[in-house]
Formats: C-alpha cells, sequence, structure tokens
C-alpha cells in the first residue's frame, strides 16, 4: 500500500528534520533496513551471493554504530534454526574481515573506543528522571505526532514471517535494552533509532486493512509536515531567540574563527565534544 507507506514514512518527523544530517544515526538507519531486506532475501534462498549481501551488510552496519551489534542479535534470537546453516557462519566471516580494519585500528590505538563505549561513556549516580526521560523520548520519537498511532500498531501486529519476527524482536529487544541502560546513566533518544524500519514496516502490516486505524494517520499527518517544515526553517534562518537553538546551527560560525585567532592557526585539540571538533 504505496500510499500508506508514504504516509507512516513521512510521519516519522526524525527522517525527515535530520535525514540529511553528518550523524551516525542516519547510514545505521539506512544499513538496519538494507540489513533485513538482505536478510529476508537469505532466508528465502541460501545462496552464495545472499550469503555474501548478508555478511556485508553486517559490516556496514557495524561500521556505521556499535548499536548494531543489538540488531544482529536480536535477529539471531528471533531464528535460533540459523545456527544450523553453514551460511550463516560464513556471512559472519565475510563480515568480520571487511571490518577487520577497524579491529586492527582499534588494536593499535589499545581499543579505545570500545574501552569507552564499555567501561567509561554514560556511566553517572541513577536518577529517575534517566528512565522518564527515555520513556517519554521513544513515545515522541516515532511521531511525534503519529507516535501514538504507530507504536500500538507496530507491537499489536501478529508476524507471519521470518523477516517479521526478526523485525519485532529488534523492535522489542533494543527498547528493552535502552530502557535497562537507562538505570545505568542517561540515554539518548536517538540512540533507538534503527527500531525505527521494524516500526515503519510492522505498523503498515498492521495498518493495512484496517480503515479506521488509518484515518487518523492520515489526519495528523500535515501537522507533522508542519512541524517538520518548521524546524527546517530555524535551523536553516537564525529567526528563533532561543539560546541552545542558535549554538547548535547558528552562532558556532563565529567562534572558530576567533579559536584560529588566538591559536594562530595551530591545531587544536577537543577533549569534550566530537560535534565541536567537526564545527571547528
Amino acid at each position: 500500500n504505496p500510499v500508506l507507506f508514504y504516509t507512516i514514512s513521512l510521519s516519522v518527523a526524525l527522517l525527515q528534520i535530520i535525514g540529511f544530517a553528518a550523524v551516525p544515526d542516519i547510514p545505521l538507519i539506512f544499513f538496519t533496513a538494507l540489513f533485513f531486506l538482505c536478510y529476508k532475501r537469505f532466508t528465502k534462498k541460501n545462496s552464495l551471493l545472499n550469503t555474501f549481501l548478508l555478511g556485508l551488510a553486517v559490516a556496514l552496519l557495524l561500521y556505521s554504530k556499535y548499536h548494531a551489534v543489538l540488531i544482529v542479535f536480536f535477529v539471531l534470537l528471533s531464528n535460533l534454526k540459523l545456527f544450523t546453516r553453514y551460511q550463516v557462519y560464513l556471512a559472519g566471516i565475510i563480515a568480520f574481515l571487511l571490518f577487520t580494519p577497524h579491529l586492527w585500528w582499534q588494536y593499535q590505538h589499545d581499543w579505545v573506543s570500545f574501552r569507552y563505549h564499555l567501561l567509561e561513556s554514560n556511566v553517572n549516580d541513577y536518577k529517575p528522571s534517566f528512565t522518564i526521560e527515555y520513556i517519554i523520548g521513544q513515545l515522541l520519537l516515532p511521531g511525534p505526532v503519529a507516535g501514538f498511532v504507530l507504536l500500538p500498531a507496530a507491537f499489536l501486529y501478529k508476524t507471519k514471517t521470518e523477516t517479521e519476527r526478526a523485525l519485532r524482536f529488534t523492535m522489542i529487544g533494543i527498547y528493552v535494552f535502552f530502557l535497562i541502560s537507562s538505570f545505568r546513566g542517561r540515554v539518548e533518544g536517538n540512540w533507538t533509532s534503527p527500531v525505527l524500519v521494524s516500526l515503519i514496516v510492522l505498523s503498515h502490516e498492521f495498518l493495512n486493512d484496517k480503515i479506521k486505524w488509518q484515518k487518523p494517520l492520515f489526519r495528523l499527518l500535515p501537522i507533522t509536515l508542519l512541524l517538520v517544515l518548521f524546524v527546517r526553517i530555524i535551523m536553516v534562518v537564525d529567526i528563533i531567540p532561543v539560546k541552545a537553538i542558535q549554538e547548535r546551527y547558528h552562532s558556532w560560525k563565529e567562534w572558530p574563527m576567533e579559536m584560529r585567532e588566538r591559536t594562530k592557526g595551530l591545531p587544536v585539540v577537543f577533549s569534550n565534544s566530537y560535534q565541536r571538533a567537526s564545527k571547528y
């Protein structure tokens, strides 16, 4: 149902707002979709071509963001029969070989980013606000307006194929994993971004023959599009006197010039923000 599919896709404001931003969540979402397409073809035919493409998709997922490990894990968990197929192990070897350059770099640098993510990042004294903010964020992320239709639709859908089952396992698994992580420290809302692929596919399958559920989705779409248009405008034009927005999208064009003058063009190291380094 193309009309329903595009309505759902356009209703997910996150994809429309940061779809062109240089953040790792965007390739992660893209390669998640590509991975499930390869997985769907692999489950239908375990050919060498499909095996290679599956391994390639896994490697591209891992290069995007380490969260990709969760996607692979929950897909394997959704279909334990995969462990009886030699092609799965072959796909794993292909993914490992393609990911070897990164692992070699990690080895040369004392596994620096692995240690950071596993031991150092996001470790804080627990506050109830961490969990509350996470739950609210996940309710708003798939919409924010249409999420109250898409979320229950995706969860209520009864899967029929191995791919749909894998999508469901991944969606629930990632939500639960980061819910538990919120007891360790603050969880950023975009960390669950791969679930948007599951959400779009499963909610589409559920809503496809339910006209009553579709009506509020179509009615809410103009609100989402107006919201997206407004956000894109303030990202481009400095018209909102809000310091956080100005610093993120506009005023940062000034301080790099001042830093360059003060440091007389010498290299600058940022220890507190990779965003500032790239903006500089």
